[in-house]
């Protein structure tokens, strides 16, 4: 009851949220080395395609509202990705942290431009 979560406080309410949310689904699956492994932060663009940052595999993955993986972006030469971490979107053009966690070499701030505006 309502009453209860009062007496504990914020843990209860956090509780309670997790309970509403039902269960846990498998949205998309990657592979060691592919697309999503080390996958990391998240953004959506206009169409319902998820941008992941996958810094395992020095990507961003693309994948559709139905979780199949429909572009990668890794970037070449100096501007290839180095252990991508976030990315946000500003209109078309993605911006990505890159942590330089696995491979060495500077951290750095990299940007594409995505077929469609990310999502409001």
């Amino acid at each position: 009851p309502l009453a209860d979560c009062h007496e504990i406080g914020d843990r209860c309410r956090q509780e309670r949220r997790l309970r509403m949310l039902g269960a846990i689904e498998l949205f998309a699956r990657g592979t060691a080395g592919g697309a999503l492994d080390g996958a990391d932060g998240i953004a959506f663009d206009v169409r319902g395609n998820l941008y992941v940052a996958s810094n395992q595999s020095d990507e961003i993955a693309v994948l559709s509202p139905s979780g199949d993986v429909i572009a990668e972006y890794r970037g070449t030469g100096a501007d290839a990705f180095n252990s991508p971490a976030s990315l946000v979107f500003r209109g078309r053009s993605v911006y990505v942290t890159n942590l330089a966690l696995f491979h060495g070499g500077p951290q750095k701030l990299s940007v594409f431009t995505a077929p469609y505006p990310g999502a409001p």
